[in-house]
């Protein structure tokens, strides 16, 4: 009974040291990601015609970079610079067609 009663004590204590002592705020740091990036308007059908990037290094768990775009060597001087956000799809002309299946953003049918 004795032990049962030290027990809940230390419990008690140990619970209110917890709950009173004052957290610890870490001050938070805001980071904007909005300006400098690089843009190449690619191949959503051919990915092997981007930049000498195939399909086949996509899952790759081997961390070989060499030739992709996430190589430290890779050159992305002729992709744009820009600032997000950023819309590239108005840049594209404008596509009039008569066929009601093709659409922008397919809803539910």
């Amino acid at each position: 009974m004795k032990s049962v009663f030290s027990l809940l004590i230390l419990s008690a204590t140990t619970l209110f040291h917890s709950i009173s002592a004052p957290a610890q705020t870490i001050p938070r740091i805001r980071t904007n990601l909005d300006n400098n990036w690089k843009f190449a308007f690619g191949h959503a059908a051919q990915p092997e015609k981007d930049f000498n990037y195939g399909i086949k290094n996509v899952f790759v768990k081997s961390g070989a970079a060499a030739g992709t775009a996430i190589d430290a060597k890779f050159n992305d001087s002729g992709w744009r610079s820009l600032n997000l956000p950023h819309d590239w799809a108005v840049e594209l002309p404008f596509v009039k067609v008569n066929n009601f299946d093709v659409q922008v953003l397919a809803g539910p049918k």
